[in-house]
């Protein structure tokens, strides 16, 4: 994993737990801060599999984002 992928999963991580303080609840929409790093951190190279147990996303949100952003629902 290369520094910039390694700055952006400790942002992706700070963004969470700010978010989970802020927003209560279990079913909440993922703000698109966190989106678009995971976005960049997939074309990075790295794997939705690899992503998803470096941030503690489930594998199945991140592959629901990345469905919905190729059929144009919604981004990545």
């Amino acid at each position: 994993m290369t520094s910039e992928s390694a700055e952006l999963v400790s942002e992706i991580k700070q963004i969470m737990e700010q978010y989970r303080r802020e927003v209560p609840g279990r079913r909440r929409a993922w703000p698109e801060a966190i989106k678009s790093r995971v976005r960049r951190l997939n074309e990075s190279g790295l794997s939705l599999y690899s992503i998803a147990q470096l941030i503690g996303i489930p594998y199945v949100t991140l592959k629901s984002w990345e469905r919905k952003q190729k059929t144009g629902v919604s981004k990545l």
